[in-house]
């Protein structure tokens, strides 16, 4: 009998970890890394005795699994192009464009992650975050006058993280 786990995104992002990379558990077992693969799903094979979760290609598990990766040994920028300062508490880079700001940090790049799927899913009316300050939701479609094109999109989210 297998167990089934689903590797979750933050397990192994590079956007914002706390973690060294002997803590991870990948450091030490480097025969579940495919360097080769693109995609987190391909990257991180599933240790013996374990099977990964199948999901529906529209769910936003499907994504993560499939999300883009930059290549093995990627080094990890800032949003300024300097290189980050520890290069070792990270497993796997995505293969995103964070803009020229430093907007995405923590739970703005979960966000981001999240209105990316439904941006590709053609969700845009689901696209909305509440603000801190005031509790209500802040929504892409309203931001945008109900344009849906990938510019307003990115402005969306930058004002979601500026907030």
């Amino acid at each position: 009998m297998y167990t089934k786990i689903n590797i979750f995104l933050g397990l192994i992002l590079s956007i914002s970890t706390n973690c060294s990379q002997s803590q991870t558990g990948y450091a030490n077992n480097p025969s579940i890394i495919n360097e080769s693969a693109g995609t987190l799903a391909e990257r991180f094979k599933v240790p013996d005795r374990y099977q990964r979760l199948l999901f529906d290609t529209a769910s936003f598990q499907y994504y993560l699994k499939n999300l883009k990766l930059k290549p093995a040994n990627a080094k990890v920028f800032l949003y300024n192009g300097k290189l980050k300062a520890n290069q070792n508490i990270h497993e796997a880079v995505l293969d995103f464009d964070i803009g020229k700001s430093d907007l995405q940090q923590c739970a703005d790049a979960v966000m981001r992650i999240r209105a990316e799927y439904l941006y590709a899913m053609c969700r845009f009316d689901e696209i909305c975050f509440n603000f801190v300050s005031d509790g209500k939701p802040r929504c892409f479609l309203d931001f945008s006058d109900e344009k849906t094109d990938y510019l307003s999109f990115r402005k969306f989210m930058n004002y979601m993280t500026i907030c």
